[in-house]
């Protein structure tokens, strides 16, 4: 028979072996890739800099290593973009060519409801055009809209 130590010894023993092999690779997680084919991704990308993760992973599975894409992707340098201009900036830049648009009504003492269009250059702050009307119609707003 068994002595309660040896149950005890052999509980402990597969209580260890089992949380070692929890703790040594953590269910789903992805194997390791290897060191070569993290060299060869770099060289790569470095003599095809206009090479995506898509072309790549195609010629590695020419030469047949299967990798995923994904994982090309990742192992790529990450291509900083030049900063864009900011939203002050373009409208320096551009406010000479700048107008603003506005339509809107007026109700009258005798209550009558006016159209007004006005259109207002912004780098000179000044009025290039506004016209008044009670009965607007498209023709009548793209008519004053052009003489601007």
């Amino acid at each position: 028979m068994v002595t309660p130590d040896t149950v005890l010894r052999w509980q402990r023993r597969r209580f260890r072996e089992y949380w070692t092999k929890l703790a040594g690779q953590p269910a789903g997680r992805r194997p390791h890739v290897n060191a070569e084919i993290i060299t060869l991704v770099r060289k790569m990308t470095a003599a095809n800099p206009l090479w995506a993760a898509p072309r790549i992973h195609g010629e590695l599975l020419k030469l047949g290593i299967d990798v995923a894409e994904r994982t090309v992707s990742r192992l790529l340098p990450k291509r900083r973009s030049p900063p864009s201009q900011t939203w002050r900036t373009f409208l320096t830049n551009h406010v000479r060519d700048l107008v603003s648009i506005d339509f809107f009504t007026v109700p009258t003492a005798r209550w009558r409801v006016l159209f007004v269009l006005v259109v207002l250059a912004h780098h000179r702050r000044r009025f290039l055009h506004f016209n008044v009307t009670e009965h607007p119609t498209a023709a009548s707003t793209v008519t004053c809209s052009g003489n601007a």
